[in-house]
């Protein structure tokens, strides 16, 4: 039965008023009392295939399941914390301002992006329609 069922119910039965939150967890409550919850059935999931196995001799149970992967199968190793670590174990001392910064000649003449006209509106008149005056 739904929670808002219970809840119509409930109130029809009895003369007090529920909050809807409370009228389910009330209901998952229940259904995990009768049922377990879904780590518990998980788990005797295993045992059950090796009951199965024993009972009906020569049958081969398989039990689908996905494997949880851990995050570090898919981060690189350069960003562990021992990387950081190497990196940043000798002293970086800041630069005040631009004048500490080391002058460096690339071989050739580098020059601003050119600049081009910047986006604005349309200078064309645009052609009113019938329900404009003009």
């Amino acid at each position: 039965m739904r929670a808002k069922k219970m809840k119509d119910q409930l109130e029809q039965q009895f003369p007090i008023k529920l909050p809807y939150n409370k009228v389910w967890e009330g209901r998952q409550c229940a259904l995990e009392g009768l049922h377990g919850t879904w780590e518990d059935s998980f788990k005797t999931l295993w045992s059950f295939k090796v009951e199965l196995e024993a009972t009906y001799l020569g049958s081969i149970v398989e039990i689908d399941c996905k494997k949880k992967k851990d995050g570090k199968d898919y981060v690189h190793e350069y960003y562990s914390l021992e990387h950081f670590k190497t990196t940043y174990q000798f002293e970086v001392n800041p630069m005040v301002d631009m004048t500490q910064w080391p002058v460096v000649d690339p071989g050739f003449e580098m020059l601003p992006p050119k600049l081009e006209r910047a986006a604005s509106r349309c200078k064309v008149k645009r052609i009113n329609s019938r329900s404009e005056p003009g």
